[in-house]
Protein backbone atom coordinates (compact mmCIF):
# COMPACT_ATOMS: atom_id res chain seq x y z
CA UNK A 1 0.00 0.00 0.00
CA UNK A 2 3.11 2.27 0.67
CA UNK A 3 4.29 1.42 -2.58
CA UNK A 4 1.43 2.54 -4.38
CA UNK A 5 0.66 5.67 -2.77
CA UNK A 6 4.71 6.27 -3.43
CA UNK A 7 3.78 5.74 -6.98
CA UNK A 8 0.73 7.88 -7.58
CA UNK A 9 2.57 10.90 -5.87
CA UNK A 10 5.61 10.34 -8.33
CA UNK A 11 3.25 9.77 -11.13
CA UNK A 12 1.35 12.89 -9.93
CA UNK A 13 3.79 15.25 -9.71
CA UNK A 14 5.32 14.20 -12.78
CA UNK A 15 1.87 15.01 -14.25
CA UNK A 16 2.28 18.28 -12.65
CA UNK A 17 5.52 18.95 -14.04
CA UNK A 18 4.52 18.30 -17.57
CA UNK A 19 1.48 20.42 -16.88
CA UNK A 20 4.04 23.73 -15.94
CA UNK A 21 5.86 22.56 -18.64
CA UNK A 22 3.23 22.18 -21.34
CA UNK A 23 1.32 25.89 -20.14
CA UNK A 24 4.54 27.27 -20.32
CA UNK A 25 5.16 26.50 -23.95
CA UNK A 26 2.20 27.74 -25.11
CA UNK A 27 2.50 31.11 -23.06
CA UNK A 28 6.09 31.14 -24.83
CA UNK A 29 4.46 30.52 -28.19
CA UNK A 30 1.91 33.54 -27.43
CA UNK A 31 4.92 35.43 -26.81
CA UNK A 32 6.54 34.99 -29.61
CA UNK A 33 3.80 35.44 -32.16
CA UNK A 34 2.92 38.92 -30.35
CA UNK A 35 6.28 39.85 -30.40
CA UNK A 36 7.02 38.98 -34.26
CA UNK A 37 3.30 40.62 -35.16
CA UNK A 38 4.30 43.93 -32.83
CA UNK A 39 7.42 43.60 -34.99
CA UNK A 40 5.85 43.61 -38.34
CA UNK A 41 3.50 46.02 -37.27
CA UNK A 42 5.90 48.58 -36.33
CA UNK A 43 8.38 48.18 -39.37
CA UNK A 44 4.97 48.52 -42.02
CA UNK A 45 5.20 45.61 -42.92
CA UNK A 46 2.24 43.33 -45.05
CA UNK A 47 1.63 40.17 -44.06
CA UNK A 48 1.94 37.72 -47.05
CA UNK A 49 -1.35 36.48 -47.99
CA UNK A 50 -2.23 34.03 -50.87
CA UNK A 51 -3.54 35.91 -54.16
CA UNK A 52 -6.54 34.26 -56.01
CA UNK A 53 -6.47 33.57 -59.66
CA UNK A 54 -8.06 35.90 -61.59
CA UNK A 55 -8.54 37.03 -65.33
CA UNK A 56 -10.18 39.78 -67.27
CA UNK A 57 -13.54 38.72 -68.26
CA UNK A 58 -15.13 41.52 -69.91
CA UNK A 59 -14.81 45.00 -71.86
CA UNK A 60 -17.73 47.22 -73.08
CA UNK A 61 -18.20 47.97 -76.48
CA UNK A 62 -17.36 51.66 -75.80
CA UNK A 63 -14.16 50.50 -74.18
CA UNK A 64 -14.58 52.23 -70.64
CA UNK A 65 -15.19 49.25 -68.33
CA UNK A 66 -13.73 46.34 -67.29
CA UNK A 67 -14.16 43.61 -65.27
CA UNK A 68 -12.33 40.54 -63.43
CA UNK A 69 -13.37 37.26 -62.27
CA UNK A 70 -11.68 36.31 -59.35
CA UNK A 71 -10.99 32.70 -57.80
CA UNK A 72 -13.57 33.16 -55.14
CA UNK A 73 -12.18 32.22 -51.14
CA UNK A 74 -14.13 32.77 -48.79
CA UNK A 75 -13.82 36.25 -46.82
CA UNK A 76 -11.34 36.84 -48.86
CA UNK A 77 -11.58 40.52 -50.02
CA UNK A 78 -9.34 40.88 -53.36
CA UNK A 79 -8.63 44.51 -54.69
CA UNK A 80 -7.48 44.67 -58.52
CA UNK A 81 -6.00 47.85 -59.85
CA UNK A 82 -5.73 49.08 -63.06
CA UNK A 83 -2.26 50.96 -63.94
CA UNK A 84 -1.33 53.09 -67.38
CA UNK A 85 1.94 52.30 -69.11
CA UNK A 86 3.59 54.63 -66.96
CA UNK A 87 2.78 52.01 -63.83
CA UNK A 88 0.34 55.05 -62.61
CA UNK A 89 -2.84 53.41 -60.56
CA UNK A 90 -6.19 54.73 -62.48
CA UNK A 91 -8.80 52.85 -61.34
CA UNK A 92 -9.33 49.91 -58.63
CA UNK A 93 -12.56 47.95 -57.29
CA UNK A 94 -12.76 45.83 -54.46
CA UNK A 95 -14.44 42.26 -54.50
CA UNK A 96 -14.97 39.07 -53.43
CA UNK A 97 -15.01 37.05 -56.78
CA UNK A 98 -15.86 40.21 -59.44
CA UNK A 99 -14.73 43.31 -59.67
CA UNK A 100 -15.47 46.15 -62.04
CA UNK A 101 -13.31 49.21 -63.04
CA UNK A 102 -14.73 52.47 -64.90
CA UNK A 103 -13.13 55.92 -66.68
CA UNK A 104 -11.26 53.78 -69.13
CA UNK A 105 -10.29 55.31 -72.71
CA UNK A 106 -10.07 53.67 -76.03
CA UNK A 107 -6.97 52.17 -78.00
CA UNK A 108 -4.51 52.03 -74.56
CA UNK A 109 -2.82 49.34 -73.08
CA UNK A 110 -3.66 48.75 -69.53
CA UNK A 111 -1.69 46.77 -66.98
CA UNK A 112 -3.48 45.08 -63.55
CA UNK A 113 -2.78 43.76 -60.90
CA UNK A 114 -4.08 42.19 -57.56
CA UNK A 115 -4.05 42.01 -53.73
CA UNK A 116 -5.94 41.06 -50.97
CA UNK A 117 -6.80 43.45 -48.48
CA UNK A 118 -8.86 43.41 -45.36
CA UNK A 119 -12.05 44.40 -46.45
CA UNK A 120 -13.84 46.91 -49.12
CA UNK A 121 -11.86 50.35 -48.99
CA UNK A 122 -9.76 48.12 -46.50
CA UNK A 123 -5.91 48.24 -46.10
CA UNK A 124 -3.68 46.01 -47.96
CA UNK A 125 -2.88 42.26 -46.60
CA UNK A 126 -0.75 41.49 -49.45
CA UNK A 127 1.91 42.90 -52.00
CA UNK A 128 0.91 43.64 -55.53
CA UNK A 129 0.98 40.81 -58.27
CA UNK A 130 2.82 40.20 -61.22
CA UNK A 131 1.40 42.59 -63.99
CA UNK A 132 -1.14 41.32 -66.17
CA UNK A 133 -2.24 43.14 -69.58
CA UNK A 134 -5.35 43.82 -71.80
CA UNK A 135 -6.02 46.73 -74.38
CA UNK A 136 -9.18 49.22 -75.35
CA UNK A 137 -8.01 48.85 -79.04
CA UNK A 138 -11.07 49.92 -81.37
CA UNK A 139 -11.69 47.03 -83.39
CA UNK A 140 -12.52 49.29 -86.22
CA UNK A 141 -8.97 50.14 -85.93
CA UNK A 142 -8.23 46.70 -87.00
CA UNK A 143 -8.59 46.05 -91.34
CA UNK A 144 -9.49 42.65 -92.28
CA UNK A 145 -9.75 42.68 -95.74
CA UNK A 146 -10.64 40.08 -99.04
CA UNK A 147 -8.91 41.09 -102.33
CA UNK A 148 -11.30 41.60 -104.82
CA UNK A 149 -10.79 39.07 -107.64
CA UNK A 150 -7.39 37.00 -105.82
CA UNK A 151 -7.73 34.67 -103.47
CA UNK A 152 -6.39 36.83 -100.90
CA UNK A 153 -6.75 39.16 -97.86
CA UNK A 154 -4.86 42.08 -96.18
CA UNK A 155 -4.91 43.12 -92.68
CA UNK A 156 -3.61 46.31 -91.15
CA UNK A 157 -3.32 46.54 -87.18
CA UNK A 158 -3.06 50.30 -85.46
CA UNK A 159 -0.15 52.18 -83.93
CA UNK A 160 -1.16 52.35 -79.77
CA UNK A 161 1.52 53.61 -76.78
CA UNK A 162 2.36 50.45 -75.12
CA UNK A 163 2.42 47.89 -78.18
CA UNK A 164 5.41 46.51 -79.54
CA UNK A 165 3.45 44.30 -82.10
CA UNK A 166 0.63 41.70 -82.65
CA UNK A 167 0.56 38.17 -83.33
CA UNK A 168 -1.66 36.89 -86.07
CA UNK A 169 -2.88 33.37 -85.72
CA UNK A 170 -5.51 31.72 -88.21
CA UNK A 171 -7.19 28.20 -88.39
CA UNK A 172 -10.23 27.25 -89.80
CA UNK A 173 -12.12 26.42 -87.22
CA UNK A 174 -13.62 29.29 -84.98
CA UNK A 175 -12.37 28.46 -81.72
CA UNK A 176 -9.75 25.89 -81.92
CA UNK A 177 -6.63 24.92 -84.29
CA UNK A 178 -5.21 28.58 -84.51
CA UNK A 179 -1.44 28.54 -85.93
CA UNK A 180 1.04 31.40 -85.31
CA UNK A 181 1.30 33.06 -88.61
CA UNK A 182 3.51 36.03 -87.98
CA UNK A 183 4.47 39.29 -85.93
CA UNK A 184 2.53 42.47 -87.36
CA UNK A 185 4.49 45.69 -86.43
CA UNK A 186 2.24 48.59 -85.45
CA UNK A 187 0.73 50.57 -88.03
CA UNK A 188 2.04 48.15 -90.93
CA UNK A 189 -0.49 46.60 -93.45
CA UNK A 190 0.38 42.55 -94.64
CA UNK A 191 -0.82 40.43 -97.10
CA UNK A 192 -1.79 36.68 -97.03
CA UNK A 193 -2.49 34.56 -100.11
CA UNK A 194 -1.69 31.15 -97.93
CA UNK A 195 -1.91 29.37 -94.92
CA UNK A 196 0.06 26.18 -93.66
CA UNK A 197 1.99 26.41 -97.08
CA UNK A 198 -0.81 25.89 -98.83
CA UNK A 199 -2.83 28.59 -101.42
CA UNK A 200 -6.27 30.01 -99.69
CA UNK A 201 -9.39 27.59 -101.18
CA UNK A 202 -12.35 29.21 -103.07
CA UNK A 203 -15.89 28.26 -100.67
CA UNK A 204 -13.35 28.14 -97.25
CA UNK A 205 -13.46 30.56 -94.14
CA UNK A 206 -10.66 31.42 -92.37
CA UNK A 207 -10.23 32.72 -89.21
CA UNK A 208 -7.77 35.40 -88.24
CA UNK A 209 -7.16 36.42 -84.16
CA UNK A 210 -4.86 38.58 -83.13
CA UNK A 211 -3.11 38.98 -80.39
CA UNK A 212 -1.49 41.93 -78.35
CA UNK A 213 2.02 42.14 -77.46
CA UNK A 214 3.59 45.14 -74.89
CA UNK A 215 6.63 46.70 -74.94
CA UNK A 216 7.02 45.38 -71.53
CA UNK A 217 7.16 41.77 -72.44
CA UNK A 218 3.59 41.14 -71.20
CA UNK A 219 0.57 39.84 -73.51
CA UNK A 220 -2.50 41.31 -73.74
CA UNK A 221 -5.27 39.09 -72.17
CA UNK A 222 -7.98 40.06 -74.91
CA UNK A 223 -7.74 39.34 -78.66
CA UNK A 224 -9.40 40.49 -81.65
CA UNK A 225 -10.84 37.92 -84.23
CA UNK A 226 -12.04 38.62 -87.65
CA UNK A 227 -12.72 35.88 -90.94
CA UNK A 228 -12.28 36.38 -94.40
CA UNK A 229 -14.34 34.23 -96.63
CA UNK A 230 -13.30 33.40 -100.32
CA UNK A 231 -15.70 33.07 -103.31
CA UNK A 232 -15.63 32.77 -107.00
CA UNK A 233 -17.23 35.91 -108.70
CA UNK A 234 -19.11 34.78 -111.38
CA UNK A 235 -19.07 36.85 -114.92
CA UNK A 236 -21.74 36.56 -117.92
Amino acid sequence: MKNLRKSLGLFAAAFALCMVFALGAKVNAADVEMQIGNADAGKGQVQTMAIPDFAISYISSDKSQASFSIAYQYGTWTRIGVFDENDRLVAYDDALSYATVTGLQKNKVYYYRAQTVSGEYGTPTSQWSDAKAFSTIDSKKIKFKGVKNQKACTIKVPKVNGVKNYTLYMSTKYDKGFKKVKNIKPGKKIKLTKFKKKSFKIGKRYYIRLQVNTKKGVTCGNYYQGSVYFYRTLKF
